[in-house]
């Protein structure tokens, strides 16, 4: 997961910063809008793509594994759980962390279907208005216009025209995908980001559409700023009333450069590829590591029932250390076990690879082994395969007995 979010943090870096540097302050406002929406998919999707190869590999007959260390030992026991505990923690925060943005994404669309409820609703030439006595400017959400109750509806009105054409170029399905996106990367700053850019970008093409045959733009200048002052904008919606104002008035004044539009649409291209390619490489490498890894890695290692953790206190209950000893110059007792499950998950060829124990004690340790339960077996391309494990064993002992 870490690596996945990191992945992602530097995709959508790339192409935001790409963005901002060549792509806002042209009069591409459509192509921005593509290229906005893009980015976060493909930045999301890339890192998730397994390239397969075509390379052929020797069939595989078993895998091996080495278990994590088991250390007899009470404090070495604590230390383990207080990892776990804050793995717990973390997932905790996190989803404590969605549940509040989900509930928050919830609520504003509550609060819209709410003032649609309770306000006057209007048709006019196919376009459905909400008049509100509790709104003070012009906002849009889906295909409902909300207006002020005073509002005259004309759909000749500056102010009319633009909501319209945030319900025709279907503004409101932009906003709802980054948000729902933001619920789930409520922790991800750059999401913010590209929130309030989607968001200035619909106003930009919003005036564009207002102002696209017109000589003169004064009078929507002078509309715009009158507007500036009286804000009730609410998540989701596509307000009239966006406080970008400045930005607005340049975008609209600005002279349209055909030539620079055409190689900064170029460079984003580049820069979207180069993203594209650059998470492909990288996951056709890990696909490529990972089948050189095959013939010692399963798709499905086996497991014991319970999973590891559940062997690791199986052998910590099990062991008895009253017949393990040790010479006097030894500070703990280090025992190498090795052996194999089968396609029915019965443990064979068990052995010691290593050990400073006595025989006894040895001897002991692979009765313990052998006793356990039947494993899970391996499975690779949907078959259960053998596999090894490989399972280093401490035990700390004070003169002659656990340490307690």
């Amino acid at each position: 997961m870490l690596v996945y979010l990191i992945q992602i943090t530097l995709n959508l870096a790339l192409t935001y910063i790409i963005y901002k540097w060549t792509l806002e302050n042209l009069k591409t406002h459509r192509f921005n809008r593509f290229y906005l929406l893009t980015s976060v998919i493909l930045s999301l999707l890339l890192p998730l793509i397994s390239i397969n190869s075509n390379t052929s590999l020797p069939e595989l007959q078993s895998s091996i594994t080495e278990i994590s260390e088991i250390i007899i030992n009470p404090n070495e026991i604590q230390k383990t759980q207080t990892i776990f505990n804050w793995t717990t923690l973390l997932s905790l925060i996190y989803f404590i962390g969605l549940g509040i943005s989900i509930f928050k994404f919830s609520n504003s669309i509550i609060r819209l279907l709410n003032l649609k409820k309770h306000g006057r609703q209007v048709k006019k030439n196919q376009q459905h208005f909400v008049l509100l006595t509790s709104v003070k400017t012009p906002f849009t959400f889906a295909s409902t216009i909300y207006l002020p109750d005073i509002t005259p509806i004309d759909m000749s009105d500056d102010i009319i025209l633009h909501e319209i054409a945030h319900v025709k170029q279907k503004h409101s399905l932009d906003i709802l995908f980054i948000e729902l996106l933001h619920c789930f990367f409520w922790f991800h700053p750059i999401f913010s980001f590209f929130k309030k850019s989607i968001a200035l970008n619909h106003e930009f093409l919003a005036d564009e559409e207002v102002t696209s045959n017109r000589t003169n733009t004064a009078d929507y200048l002078k509309l715009l700023l009158n507007q500036t002052y009286d804000n009730n904008e609410l998540p989701l919606s596509s307000s009239f009333n966006f406080n970008l104002t400045k930005k607005r008035f340049i975008m609209i004044t600005r002279k349209n450069n055909p030539l620079k539009n055409a190689l900064s649409i170029t460079l984003a291209c580049a820069a979207i590829t180069l993203t594209g390619i650059t998470s492909t490489q990288a996951q056709e490498k890990k696909t490529k590591n990972e089948q050189t890894k095959v013939a010692i890695k399963a798709q499905e290692n086996a497991e014991y029932p319970g999973g590891m953790e559940a062997f690791q206190q199986y052998f910590i209950s099990s062991v008895n250390t009253d017949l393990i000893k040790k010479e006097e110059t030894q500070e703990r007792i280090l025992i190498i076990l090795q052996f194999n499950i089968e396609t029915d998950g019965s443990i064979v060829d068990a052995q010691i690879l290593r050990s400073n124990a006595n025989e006894e004690g040895n001897e002991m340790m692979l009765e313990v082994l052998k006793n356990s339960k039947k494993w899970k077996p391996a499975k690779m391309d949907g078959k259960t395969i053998k596999s090894q494990f490989t399972l280093p064993i401490t035990i700390q002992i004070d003169d002659n007995k656990t340490t307690s």
